[in-house]
């Protein structure tokens, strides 16, 4: 077994899958850290759910992908003055549940305050993101969302390249929402016609495109409230 789970063996073998995945079953927490820490800088995403390790390829739509939706939650935050820290796909791992995984995105908001000034995340002590994202146009044969579920993640955004969708996390299970906890000021869905601008005309005009539309709906909805409170003294 031992000669099978080398780094070198391990991206091998995620390698020949058809350029997508492999998944190795049995695998002992201890030797599932081992193979994650020999392989710090990669490029392939990992897996690890109760002794079933997935080691899967990530193609470069997903990366572009994934890169677009840094910018863009980037900007909802700015413009909607949330504050808010960007932990990228650093690797959650919770030994105790012998679960890990690494988000595409992972974000804190709500919990902004009680990561500053930290370099590493330890989910034992420290909170799960608020949101993290996930990218689905190559699904994982793992349930990556159990996985985001056990490990408390209380909110996930998930695309598959045409639609993103809102879940949020209630009684150990993920839930699809009409509005995000994160940016309830906006309708998530509509973010898609951004990262389509981010694929087909690049990150500067998504970002220009999204903040002007985003100026806009709080323009109109500051009118509203105004007129609502106008109506209201009125009568």
């Amino acid at each position: 077994m031992s000669a099978l789970l080398t780094p070198r063996a391990v991206a091998a073998a995620a390698a020949q899958q058809n350029g997508q995945q492999v998944v190795l079953y049995d695998i002992p927490w201890r030797a599932y850290q081992t193979i994650c820490d020999a392989l710090p800088e990669r490029c392939i995403r990992m897996t690890f759910d109760r002794g079933t390790l997935e080691i899967m390829t990530v193609s470069g739509r997903h990366e572009h992908y994934k890169s677009l939706f840094g910018i863009l939650i980037y900007i909802l935050a700015e413009e909607l003055n949330r504050m808010i820290a960007c932990f990228g796909s650093f690797t959650h791992r919770r030994k105790d549940l012998e679960r890990a995984l690494e988000p595409d995105q992972c974000f804190y908001i709500a919990n902004y305050r009680r990561v500053l000034g930290k370099g590493d995340i330890d989910l034992l002590n420290d909170p799960p993101p608020d949101l993290a994202v996930e990218i689905e146009i190559s699904r994982s044969l793992l349930d990556r969302l159990a996985i985001l579920a056990a490990l408390g993640v209380p909110e996930v955004w998930r695309f598959d390249g045409k639609t993103l969708l809102v879940l949020i996390l209630q009684e150990g299970q993920y839930v699809d929402s009409e509005s995000s906890p994160s940016f309830p000021e906006i309708d998530v869905a509509k973010l898609v016609r951004y990262l389509h601008i981010g694929i087909e005309q690049g990150d500067l005009a998504m970002g220009r495109a999204l903040r002007t539309w985003l100026r806009r709906q709080l323009r109109r909805k500051q009118a509203q409230k105004n007129s609502k409170l106008h109506r209201r003294d009125v009568e």
